[in-house]
């Protein structure tokens, strides 16, 4: 048998660990223990090598994070509590502890889509856990990672801050949701995306009433999108794979793919994304209002001097 894929999902309250074969399908059970906090390298390089030990045969590596990466440098960690985050070279200290093997190291909720989208049209992927990701993909191909999760949705209040796991102990599962609906709103409004898939331990307290263009996935494609990191071969949110001749089609021939096409709105009418939503708008506006008007300076009106009188010459 060839060798799998270490996949490893790397979370603000958990480490998972397991080995996946090339269409995502786990090998092995997988291995969670909690994050500890905080969370510096070493320590993290200490809790995957035991995690990984008793697990199968492997010959590369996927990693999840929970922050921005680039080239497999750690830039930004908000979650681990730890600033010797910032250029850590994540990909190359894991490779050369685990014997050199080659690694891909990407933003969690972009790895995390891999295994949800269909590879058809604009999709976005908003992963719900301890803080928010999201991913952006066109025709399956990746685009370039966004950090919503710290850009303002209400006030001073960022999307992690808003919809967090702690903020959502603190105001209860209801509100919580219509938080949400407020949320996915925004992204429709912001990217028009053809389907938003939503995922992350959170996703299981989702009570709304979603939109057609709106699905739940697994919470194991976190670590099954390792095995899309390393081939370009595509499958639909539901496990269907999607043949790559297929991949460059149009959003029309989701149909086939076994996922409905989305209906357009009626002429005139603004298409609204979730019953929430259509429900209870939100009534903060989007924009903030233009300042009035400050009335001109009046001119000073000058006296005009008494017309001359003819001399009758």
């Amino acid at each position: 048998m060839k060798p799998g894929i270490l996949a490893i999902d790397i979370g603000g309250t958990g480490l998972k660990a397991t080995v996946i074969d090339d269409r995502g399908h786990m090998r092995a059970d997988r291995v969670r223990i909690p994050t500890p906090h905080p969370c510096p390298p070493a320590l993290l390089l200490e809790k995957l090598r035991a995690m990984v030990a008793p697990l199968p045969e492997y010959d590369r590596i996927a990693i999840g994070f929970p922050g921005v990466v680039r080239n497999g440098r750690v830039y930004t960690a908000a979650h681990l509590d730890s600033p010797e985050w910032t250029g850590y070279d994540l990909a190359g200290a894991v490779s050369k502890m685990l014997g050199g093997k080659p690694v891909k190291l990407l933003n969690d909720a972009d790895l995390q889509g891999l295994a949800l989208i269909s590879g058809h049209g604009l999709e976005l992927v908003m992963t719900l856990g301890t803080g928010i990701g999201t991913g952006l993909y066109r025709d399956g191909e990746l685009m370039p990672h966004m950090e919503i999760a710290h850009h303002p949705i209400h006030k001073n209040k960022t999307y992690d801050e808003y919809l967090g796991d702690a903020e959502r102990k603190k105001i209860g599962r209801k509100r919580w949701n219509r938080r949400l609906a407020r949320a996915l709103e925004l992204m429709d409004i912001l990217l028009r995306p053809d389907r938003i898939h939503l995922g992350g331990g959170n996703s299981a307290r989702v009570d709304l009433k979603l939109d057609k263009h709106v699905s739940i996935g697994s919470n194991d494609a976190g670590l099954e999108g390792g095995a899309f990191a390393w081939n370009t071969k595509r499958r639909s949110a539901a496990g269907n794979p999607v043949p790559a001749s297929e991949a460059g089609k149009p959003a029309e021939s989701k149909a086939a793919a076994g996922k409905p096409a989305r209906e357009k709105p009626a002429p005139g009418k603004a298409a609204s994304r979730t019953a929430a939503s259509r429900k209870a708008p939100s009534k903060a506006p989007l924009k903030e209002p233009l300042p009035k008007k400050e009335p001109l300076p009046k001119k000073p009106v000058s006296k005009k001097s008494p017309p001359r009188k003819s001399s009758g010459k």
